[in-house]
Order: structure tokens, then C-alpha cells, then sequence
């Protein structure tokens, strides 16, 4: 274990941290703006990033220190914007063209945990891409405001009832697992279907994995991570990402 990971973990020993979900090897990554687990920056460089952002600066790079991941995007224009209100800190797409990404292998099962707002909806726009390849995805789908998750299978969606509410705070959870997969809003029971198996190969932020089809949306936290993690896991990352974007559970 990394000496700077010890020393966060026993400092954030009396309550759950994210630190302990990347603490033994696990797979992943996090985007967790406003936290002691991430830096944005204007400049799209990666590790030579060096202009940290305050409210209305693009991001280029986001550093994620859980993982020592850089997420970047290729272009200036490309760049979402990091936004404070209060106490939360997120990043939000315009809808156009923003997007980061990061390439990594991560094979299921995985999960995704995120706190998001859909501003607004536009049927088959990205929330959620892979690496490199179609899967991994968490996409507007059918009609306002539903979302679906996709892994090169077939396509499952939630009903406009279970999905989150055009301009409302939610927290999205996704468990990539096959025919075992589930897609669920806040502290709902997770609907079940069959996405597909295959491997997404990293992740691009709202955006599909080649930049297109991107979705306006507000990013609070968001976790990936394999393996799958357990219920006392999920249940504390839920809790987690719903105090980072003011989301009551229910």
C-alpha cells in the first residue's frame, strides 16, 4: 500500500472513506471534485497539469488520487466546467462537446456509484462512456428522462418513473455483471437485466467513447470500481456520493 494511502486511511479510520475501495489492489476510478481525492485543472497535460480550477474554469485534466489516474480530454473546447455552489463542487457538461476520459482494463463485475443532475435530456446522449469501446455506457434513452445501461449486449432502461428527474440530484447506481447486471436511482431496489460482458476499457465522461453524443449533465461524484463491491460497500458509497451532491436517499 502506498505510504500517503496508509496514512489518509488511519486519519479516516472513524468513518468510511473512499480510500478503502482502491486500498488492496481493487480497479477502478474516481471523480470526486471538491475532496481530498482529486484535483481539476484548466490545462489538458495530465500529470504536467498545473493550474488547479476555481468556480468557472474549464477543466482539461481531472487528477484522480485514489487511483493515480489522469482524465483528460484532446481539445481546449472539449474542456467541462468545474462549478462550486455552496458546499457542492461539480463538473458540468454543456451538451455540445465536452467530455475526459481515461483508458484502463476493468472487467466486470464492476460498479458505478454517482451523485448527477440531467439538466436537461436528449434521447441516446452519453452520460457515461468506455475507454474505447461501446460498453460501459449509462445513456438518455427512449424518453425524458430515462437512462439505460449498455455493455455490447442489449440495452436495459429504467422506466420514467425509476429514472431521474430532469433538474433533480439523484444517486445512480450500476453494477455491471452480465446477466446479473442492475440499474437503480437513490435507495430504489436495482432493476435487473442483461447489458452485455464486454470490457469498456476505461471511461469517457458524458460523452460516447470516441467525444460524440454528449450529455448536459452535473457530476458530483462518481465511483467505478471492480470487483463489485459488497453491500455494506455500496451502502456506504451510496451515502457517500449523496452527501457530495445533497441527495436524499429516501
Amino acid at each position: 500500500m502506498l505510504p500517503v494511502i496508509r496514512n489518509l486511511l488511519l486519519r479516516n479510520r472513524s468513518a468510511f472513506s473512499p480510500l478503502s475501495l482502491f486500498a488492496r489492489g481493487e480497479v477502478g476510478v474516481a471523480i470526486l471534485p471538491g475532496t481530498e481525492f482529486g484535483v481539476a485543472y484548466q490545462e489538458r497535460t495530465g500529470a504536467s497539469a498545473t493550474t488547479v480550477c476555481a468556480h468557472g474554469d474549464p477543466v482539461g485534466t481531472f487528477h484522480d488520487l485514489l487511483t493515480s489516474k489522469y482524465i483528460t480530454t484532446d481539445a481546449d473546447s472539449k474542456r467541462p466546467l468545474y462549478q462550486i455552489e455552496g458546499t457542492k463542487h461539480y463538473l458540468l457538461s454543456d451538451g455540445t462537446d465536452d467530455w475526459l476520459r481515461a483508458l484502463f482494463s476493468i472487467t466486470q463485475p464492476w460498479d458505478r456509484v454517482s451523485a448527477l443532475r440531467q439538466v436537461s435530456w436528449v434521447a441516446n446522449d452519453f452520460i457515461f462512456g468506455g475507454g474505447n469501446v461501446d460498453a460501459g455506457r449509462l445513456s438518455q434513452r427512449t424518453s425524458s428522462p430515462r437512462i439505460a445501461m449498455y455493455d455490447a449486449g442489449t440495452i436495459f432502461e429504467l422506466a420514467s418513473a425509476a429514472s431521474p428527474a430532469i433538474g433533480a440530484d439523484a444517486v445512480v447506481v450500476e453494477r455491471h455483471n452480465g446477466a446479473s447486471s442492475g440499474l437503480g436511482v437513490n435507495n430504489n431496489v436495482l432493476t435487473t437485466g442483461s447489458p452485455g460482458t464486454t470490457a469498456p476499457g476505461g471511461v469517457t465522461l458524458f460523452a460516447r467513447q470516441d467525444g460524440g453524443v454528449p450529455a448536459n449533465v452535473r457530476l458530483y461524484a462518481s465511483i467505478m470500481r471492480a470487483p463489485a463491491m459488497t453491500d455494506a460497500e455500496l451502502a456506504a458509497v451510496k451515502a457517500y456520493a449523496a452527501t457530495r451532491g445533497g441527495v436524499t436517499l429516501g
